[in-house]
């Protein structure tokens, strides 16, 4: 995985942890702590990040026109990094711009390939 999907698709994941965990917050504010055994708070946790990664994936899906989402005249989008040369430190010198697809891959099934090597990282 190139450096601009690992960085993109890191700043989505701390945004999917972030959210995941204030949806749980609010949650469990409308809903007594004590309504909820360990194991549904556990569950609560894991299911709303879950559900936004979901929902990450189906919006990089839209890219790529999975399901066939997109109007007829519409084949699909592109994500381009637009990167900047680190050593000029006074102004920002543009460096072309990279398409962060790697090969055919599927915008969707990349974020699900960083998803798995983050889970595997972890262990």
């Amino acid at each position: 995985m190139n450096d601009q999907v690992i960085a993109l698709f890191s700043a989505f994941d701390d945004g999917v942890s972030l959210h995941a965990r204030h949806a749980t917050s609010l949650v469990r504010k409308i809903v007594s702590a004590q309504a909820l055994s360990p194991e549904q708070h556990q569950a609560l946790d894991s299911t709303l990040r879950s559900e936004l990664e979901a929902f990450t994936w189906f919006l990089l899906g839209r890219f790529d026109n999975i399901g066939c989402s997109l109007p007829e005249n519409i084949l699909g989008y592109s994500i381009l990094a637009r990167p900047c040369d680190p050593s000029d430190t006074g102004e920002y010198k543009h460096l072309p711009e990279i398409n962060i697809r790697e090969d055919v891959e599927d915008y969707a099934d990349m974020w699900q390939d960083h998803l798995t090597r983050m889970r595997r990282s972890a262990e």
